[in-house]
């Protein structure tokens, strides 16, 4: 899983972009992005918040009947 550092929520930058896209390989795993509370937010390689906080990206793939997930995490921060 790999998620790019986003840009800092603010008055001149109401919403960012969270992007798992460079995980490997984007066009045979799923994407699901969820919050602390287990919320289902998307299921896109990107997310755009308005919130701050800790967001979770799973990536999951599967293979012969086996599926595989890996997580990371990012925090969002307000100025």
């Amino acid at each position: 899983v790999n998620i790019a550092p986003p840009d800092t929520l603010g008055c001149n930058n109401p919403t960012v972009t969270l992007d798992g896209s460079a995980s490997e390989p984007e066009d045979e795993i799923d994407f699901t992005w969820t919050n602390l509370a287990v919320d289902t937010l998307g299921m896109d390689s990107t997310l755009t918040v308005d919130v701050p906080g800790i967001y979770i990206l799973t990536v999951s793939q599967t293979v012969a009947d086996f599926t595989c997930a890996t997580r990371d995490t990012v925090e969002v921060f307000s100025s």
